[in-house]
């Protein structure tokens, strides 16, 4: 995608591309400044051009590529963008992705743990209006047609639960 990109215009599904080719040139070819100036151009493109639906992936990937070169408060903050972009755009999956790669730069960073425990409850109940988000009723919806979206919560929540 990024090679028809540079040879015939870039679109929305281009920024996705720049910012996972950025989020590949890391950790497969130790590559992580390049990396990082392939997910800014991602997101560089989704602000431009307007790419509304493709925000939450560009900046969940920057999030990601920005914890190899950037402060870590860096890192954290294109994470929050990711989450808030893909809450608003309806983007569950990216939303769960951002959610767990933001909890995971808060450890890294060395907040306490109990901070950490309500950043994450507090974006569920901010963004879906209950409590947990993802048990009860939800999770029979989630494991309908779209198998993924319940793996994707399942993993977030399953990362949040006290040993």
């Amino acid at each position: 995608m990024v090679n028809i990109s540079v040879q015939h215009g870039t679109s929305g599904v281009s920024a996705n591309a720049f910012g996972f080719l950025g989020f590949t040139l890391g950790p497969m070819f130790h590559h992580y400044r390049e990396g990082y100036r392939f997910a800014k151009l991602g997101c560089d493109l989704v602000e431009k051009h307007g790419f509304i639906v493709r925000q939450a992936k560009a900046y969940s990937a920057m999030g990601t590529v920005a914890g190899w070169t950037q402060p870590i408060a860096s890192a954290i903050d294109f994470s929050r963008t990711a989450f808030r972009t893909a809450i608003e755009t309806g983007d569950l999956t990216f939303a769960c992705y951002s959610m767990i790669h933001l909890l995971s730069h808060l450890v890294l960073r060395n907040d306490p743990l109990d901070a950490v425990w309500r950043e994450s409850e507090m974006a569920v109940i901010d963004h879906t209006g209950r409590h947990g988000g993802f048990d009860g009723s939800a999770s029979a919806k989630l494991t309908g047609p779209i198998p993924q979206i319940a793996m994707t919560a399942g993993s977030f929540w399953l990362r949040m639960t006290p040993s």
